[in-house]
Order: structure tokens, then C-alpha cells, then sequence
């Protein structure tokens, strides 16, 4: 995986120039200490709402597995009672 990612930042053209960005960023941030705080600050607010949606969809998939298993434990039950019918 490392090495398709190296593959992809390094050696095509597109991966170039967004490493030159990533590391003008880096030098950026290195002399001017505000600009890592700033861009921590806008990435913070710019995310809450990705994060708001992403709990609900755990929230959301947990109650579906929940319901999911009630249903395969009911199913389980009526098998074996199906068995002792007979």
C-alpha cells in the first residue's frame, strides 16, 4: 500500500505538483507559527459538519444492526420450533 501510494505522490504529474504544494505548505507553516493555528482553526470549523453527519451514520448503522439482530434471533427461534412441530 505504501508503495502505490509513493507511486501515485512521486511519479505521476499530478502527485508532483500536490507535493510541491504539500511542502511550500510545510515551509509556510515552519516560518510563520499563526498559519499552522489558522489553517487548524478553518480545517476545525470546516469538518464539524462531516463529523455531525458520520456519528449519525454510525448511529444509524448500529440501530439497523440492533434491529438485524433481533430479527435473526427471532428467525433462529422459529427454525427450531418449526423442528419440535413435526
Amino acid at each position: 500500500m505504501a508503495d502505490l501510494i509513493f507511486v501515485l505522490l512521486y511519479n505521476t504529474k499530478t502527485g508532483r505538483k500536490l507535493m510541491a504544494v504539500v511542502e511550500k505548505y510545510i515551509e509556510l507553516c515552519s516560518k510563520h507559527k499563526w498559519l499552522g493555528i489558522i489553517s487548524y482553526i478553518g480545517l476545525s470549523i470546516a469538518f464539524i459538519p462531516v463529523v455531525g453527519w458520520f456519528f449519525h451514520f454510525l448511529e444509524r448503522l448500529v440501530e439497523m444492526m440492533f434491529v438485524l439482530a433481533i430479527l435473526l434471533i427471532g428467525g433462529f427461534i422459529s427454525l427450531v420450533s418449526s423442528f419440535f412441530k413435526k
